[in-house]
């Protein structure tokens, strides 16, 4: 049997191979240590103490709060620290944990400079400093770092260029570059289109100015592009159709001009478009969700559209938001547009649109705002509206050519919160049955065709609505009295407004109890008899308007309680009397106007006092 052999090597020639090794693997240790040591001194605030109880030098690095090291040589590899609440600077020190290839402080309250010493970081693979307070600019080397993926710098307040050079010949493998929400200004570099692995470029709310690179249509596995909230100016490059990998595209906000160039709907992959506020001309195409079958959101509010919204836009059976106001479209609201099980937001409003709102809109149960104001719309309310709306918060169709009733159906919309039927021609009773919406916040019935019974019970019954701030109910035929619950409404209420309603009557002493009261407008009825001393409760009172009205007696001294009122007015009334000194001393007023009347005085001369006064007429009185 053979024997086997060894060869033997005296201590001595071990010791002087390993211990140098040895050394130089605690030296390394000691300099990491030392690195978070430093970090953990310039965080001045860990509101859970993390630090203090766990970064101690009786337990190794590695087995620190956030800490990663190597399984061999105990390196710093990842520090995660995001989410702790920090608060402090970055130290110089960091530079120091050289195989460092992940770092994570994002969402804290890190502050200061980013130190010049992370560009020493030549491992480095994922920078997350997001959501923190850091300001100044990026170190000179940072982008030279040849390692680099993923850079996010969002949400800070980092001024400062990049480089033109900035994809040329380096970081070849970054696939995320996230620096919105920054003081980032110049040009969006050209060279980006040489960072052949990015997936992720997000630039938006900044200051760059300039075009949108053409060479960004070079990015071919581009996922998502935001550029939107900058001074950009010209066109949406052409290019842009090149990224078939695309699921974002947003460049909201940014001044652009010019065609939404066509290729861009050629793009299947697109599941978000967000371009609105520009000066974006042209059409939408007629095959728009045969050629973008996943599309969620299409969001081009704001612009120079035109053209009829096409009816194909019913085979988008993803989307979930379709905002296209403000733009020129014409025609009318497709039918189809009823085969979006999944809308929840449709923005029309302030366009040319015509006909009747279809019926099948309102069978969409994910339906969360319907907007469609200031267009030509008309035709009735279905008679089920509110029926299968039972996520509906706000319904807007102010300012079109509606007629008919309004169904008492609505109120099975029941977390509607706000409610615009202003502007249009409706005729009937104002129904009860809006009472039953008790998340009801805004309420615009103005300038229709609406009466009511002489007790005026529709107002009766919103005293339900305990959330109800805003009340718009002028200009309708309403010829009733303002009844006594009118003091009952919510809490919350700081604005009413039933002007030129043929309201008559007494003004119920319980309005005292609209204790946030700011605007109220009850002028050119047939109103009668005194003001009630209990206005004088409404602290916040900003607009009193009585004017044109058959109210009486004197202008009483307890107006003068009224600290933020900025707007009185009393004219073409029954007033009599003198003027209350006191009305000097409304240092908030603006407007006063007390024409019509039936005061005999001269004018006060504490009024001279007033030296904010807009307008100030007393004129046609005794």
């Amino acid at each position: 049997m053979k024997k086997t052999s060894f060869l033997y090597l005296p201590p001595l020639v071990l010791a002087n191979y390993f211990l140098p090794i040895l050394a130089l693997a605690a030296t390394n240790y000691t300099t990491d240590q030392s690195a978070l040591l430093a970090l953990k001194a310039h965080i001045t605030y860990d509101p859970n103490n993390i630090l203090a109880h766990n970064w101690t030098t009786a337990t190794s690095i590695c087995q620190w709060i956030g800490v990663s090291c190597t399984a061999r040589h105990h390196r710093v590899t990842a520090l995660n620290l995001p989410n702790m609440g920090f608060s402090g600077t970055i130290p110089p020190h960091i530079g120091n944990l050289s195989f460092l290839a992940h770092v994570n402080i994002s969402s804290n309250k890190f502050y200061g400079h980013i130190p010049t010493e992370f560009a020493h970081l030549r491992r480095l693979k994922v920078a997350k400093f997001g959501g923190n307070l850091l300001s100044g600019s990026l170190p000179m080397r940072f982008f030279d770092i040849p390692s680099l993926q993923l850079i996010d710098f969002s949400n800070n307040s980092i001024n400062d260029s990049l480089p033109e050079d900035l994809c040329s010949g380096r970081l070849s493998k970054l696939r995320v570059l996230s620096l919105s929400m920054n003081e980032f200004y110049g040009h969006i570099p050209s060279t980006l289109g040489e960072c052949r692995e990015l997936q992720y470029l997000k630039l938006n709310e900044n200051r760059f100015n300039g075009v949108v690179p053409r060479g960004i249509g070079n990015l071919t596995m581009l996922k998502g592009l935001y550029l939107g909230e900058n001074n950009l100016e010209g066109e949406i490059p052409i290019e842009i159709g090149n990224l078939l990998s695309l699921e974002v595209l947003s460049i909201k906000v940014a001044g652009l001009t010019g065609y939404i160039p066509s290729s861009i709907f050629n793009i299947s992959s697109l599941k978000k478009i967000h371009l609105k506020k520009n000066n974006l001309f042209g059409t939408l195409p007629i095959d728009i969700c045969s050629c973008l079958p996943g599309l969620e959101i299409l969001s081009l509010g704001r612009n120079k559209l035109m053209g009829k919204i096409p009816r194909d836009i019913g085979n988008c059976t993803f989307l979930q938001r379709l905002r296209l106001s403000e733009n020129k479209f014409s025609g009318v609201i497709p039918f189809e547009i009823g085969n979006l099980q999944n809308l929840a937001m449709l923005g029309l409003s302030v366009n040319n649109l015509m006909g009747p709102i279809p019926a099948t809109l309102f069978n969409i149960s994910s339906l969360q705002i319907i907007s469609l104001p200031l267009n030509h719309l008309s035709g009735n309310l279905p008679p089920n509206i509110g029926l299968w709306s039972p996520n509906l918060l706000a319904l807007l169709l102010g300012g079109n050519e509606l007629s008919g009733i309004v169904p008492n159906s609505i109120s099975n919309a029941s977390v509607l919160t706000s409610l615009d039927l202003g502007g249009n021609r409706f005729t009937g009773s104002i129904p009860n049955s809006l009472g039953k919406l008790r998340h009801l916040e805004v309420l615009e019935l103005a300038s229709n065709k609406f009466t009511s019974d002489l007790e005026l019970s529709f107002l009766t019954s919103l005293t339900n609505c305990r959330q109800l701030r805003q009340l718009f109910i002028q200009s309708n035929p309403l010829n009733g009295i303002l009844p006594r619950a009118i003091g009952n409404l919510s809490s919350s209420m700081d604005h009413i407004d039933a002007s030129s309603c043929g309201i008559k009557g007494n003004i119920p002493i319980q309005i005292g109890n609209l204790s946030n009261l700011a605007f109220l407008h009850l002028s050119g009825n047939y109103l009668s008899g005194f003001i009630p001393i209990t206005i004088k409760v409404l602290s916040k009172l900003q607009v009193l308007d009585f004017y044109s009205n058959k109210l009486q007696g004197s202008i009483r001294s307890s107006l003068c309680s009224l600290k933020n009122l900025g707007s009185l007015a009393l004219d073409q009334n029954r007033f009599s009397g003198s003027l209350p000194a006191c009305l000097g001393n409304m240092s908030s007023l603006r407007h006063l106007r007390l024409s019509f009347n039936q005061l005999n005085f001269s004018m006060p001369r504490s009024l001279c006092s007033l030296k904010d006064l807009l307008v100030l007429n007393l004129s046609s009185n005794s």
